[in-house]
């Protein structure tokens, strides 16, 4: 049976009441990515939910129906949530059985009742007291109830390199093994260079001036590629997309090298593109597999997690009175993560809370990696990440700014590649006959500029010096 990750998150009991049908003799589950595990799976529902759904359940009772008793028991069990002095641990448990003949009957009257403003909540009840329930609390007119994937049972393998066996211990409630945890897989011939600078945060690259500044310095290395015959990914931020083609195609356009930025959303298979057709995509975009047979792939700017998704997740198991907010800040160009109100009470808290961090980042990073394979064929990587990827995938030269990176790589910069590319330019009407002074003059640059840039070298010269 084939199904996508998201039924878990829907119905956490899933892999069992498959099993309960098929009746196989072992049972195996393999889970490719592993997104319950870096996301919260909570259930929240206010006291005014759990009101506004007794009213609904007492306006489906017929006293002379065959499901009066079931209903009644859903009544009491509803009171004893509604009443603040009991604990949750003493509820009996809500049968799904006892409500079979009132579904429907109960979601109409609901919707009658409160229009959009009800919700359904038998599903969510029925998790209290459950063998999947990891906490529940009440947490004053707020109800949560923490849930993990029910795996008992089953043989489970988990396809995802990133996952801290930790965090997947506590999802899970179960051992688990590393397979290979001590080998990096990556082709031979894969260079992988890392840019841990603080320029490549959302914030930072939301200034025109620095946006401008990084998106020219890839540029550069994918004219180079272009110049070579090499295809070439260009990674970002969803928010910075349509800034960066328009940057892309504006600049190599002025440069007489135009390039053509390639989307998903415009039609035509990546597979088909030629080297002056970029190939643009964002973190997290899912069921991309056509770009195996590019050759480098370059990160504009880096993925950093969001604070709250950071919390939720690393929160979700843990009762309201003793959750500790974390955050996370730049030390050293490495994220790091704390207790943004006091210090770790335990060593286990600041181990979990830096295996939520690095599990929630880096799965982002890594699946954008792994979109041109550099693991079974040659590839050129450039990453923007202030983390350490290197266990991951192996040795990676990292520079501490952008201004090294181009100072090492000998990137040149925009203004001297356009020098190069008006240069050729005045060399071919010159050429031709043209005297330096009328050039300039058509150009509308001064003389002095005009030979400057005479004098400079030839654009793929300039771009083939580049050191990668």
């Amino acid at each position: 049976m084939i199904l996508t990750e998201r039924y878990l998150f829907l119905n956490p009991s899933l892999i069992c009441q498959i099993r309960q049908r098929a009746k196989p003799r072992r049972q195996l589950v393999i889970l490719d990515e592993g997104l319950f595990v870096r996301s919260a799976i909570v259930r929240r529902f206010t006291t005014t939910d759990l009101e506004r759904f007794r009213d609904a359940l007492t306006e489906t009772q017929d006293p002379a129906g065959t499901s009066e008793t079931g209903i009644k028991g859903w009544l009491a069990g509803i009171d004893f949530l509604l009443d603040r002095e009991v604990e949750l641990q003493k509820l009996r448990r809500f049968w799904p059985s006892q409500l079979r003949f009132n579904v429907l009957q109960t979601q109409r009257a609901g919707y009658r009742m409160f229009k959009g403003n009800f919700r359904y909540l038998a599903p969510e009840l029925e998790l209290l007291n459950s063998t999947i329930t990891t906490g529940q609390w009440r947490d004053g007119d707020t109800f949560e109830i923490a849930v993990r994937v029910d795996t008992r049972g089953s043989d489970v393998v988990i396809m995802a390199a990133y996952v801290d066996a930790d965090i997947l211990e506590e999802r899970l409630s179960r051992p688990v093994i590393s397979l290979f945890s001590d080998f990096v897989f990556r082709h031979s011939k894969t260079r992988l260079l890392n840019i841990a600078d603080p320029i490549g945060t959302a914030t930072t690259l939301s200034c025109s001036e620095h946006f401008n500044r990084v998106v020219d310095f890839f540029l550069a290395l994918t004219l180079r590629n272009a110049a070579k015959k090499l295809r070439t990914v260009l990674v970002s931020r969803k928010r910075f997309v349509a800034r960066i083609i328009a940057r892309i195609e504006g600049v190599s356009a002025a440069l007489g090298r135009p390039l053509k930025c390639v989307q998903t959303s415009s039609g035509q298979p990546f597979d088909l593109c030629e080297p002056m057709e970029i190939a643009v995509i964002n973190y997290g975009i899912v069921g991309v597999n056509s770009l195996q047979s590019f050759d480098a792939l370059y990160c504009i700017g880096g993925y950093y997690a969001r604070t709250d998704h950071l919390n939720d997740v690393y929160q979700q198991s843990l009762s309201p009175e003793t959750r500790m907010p974390i955050s996370v800040r730049i030390e050293g160009r490495r994220r790091r993560v704390y207790a943004a109100d006091r210090q770790f009470n335990t060593r286990y808290h600041a181990r979990r809370a830096e295996a939520t961090h690095r599990l929630i980042e880096r799965h982002v990073v890594l699946q954008a990696v792994g979109r041109i394979r550099p693991f079974t064929t040659p590839a050129q990587v450039i990453l923007f990440q202030c983390d350490d990827l290197t266990r991951e995938l192996g040795s990676i030269d990292e520079f501490a700014s952008l201004g090294v990176a181009r100072r090492v790589l000998d990137v040149p910069t925009l203004a001297r590649i356009n020098r190069a590319a008006l240069g050729e330019i005045i060399r071919a009407r010159r050429n031709a006959g043209e005297s330096l002074r009328a050039i300039a003059a058509d150009l509308g640059i001064s003389p002095s500029t005009a030979s400057l840039a005479a004098r400079e070298e030839k654009l793929d010269d300039l771009l083939a010096r580049i050191r990668l």
